[in-house]
């Protein structure tokens, strides 16, 4: 991974290098090399839980598209839900109409 040095900006070569090879700095604070080495062990953390699920039989991405496979059921049926309350709610109001205008009459 190449990393710009906060100091005197070169270019500098994590695989190679352990210091700014310019100014001799260390880029173990460099804001660029911290995330990319956090998101390189969060990616090893992932692939190594893919690999035992894997090997227990399991499959990650098979739970969560059944979770998603829910999420999407739960949406649809509160969805369907709000319909039949206003549906409900236009029945009530028509009805309530139809009384006030034959008492009015």
């Amino acid at each position: 991974m190449r990393v710009t040095c906060e100091h005197c900006g070169t270019a500098v070569d994590t695989e190679k290098e352990k210091r700014c090879s310019s100014c001799g700095a260390s880029y173990a604070d460099n804001k660029d090399y911290l995330q990319e080495k956090e998101f390189s062990r969060k990616s090893k953390e992932y692939d190594l839980k893919q690999r035992e699920a894997i090997a227990k039989g399991y499959d990650i991405n098979k739970e969560n598209q059944e979770k998603s496979k829910i999420n999407k059921y739960s949406f649809a049926k509160s969805r369907l839900g709000f319909m039949l309350t206003l549906i409900l709610i236009a029945i009530i109001i028509k009805i309530v109409v139809d009384i006030i205008m034959k008492i009015i009459k």
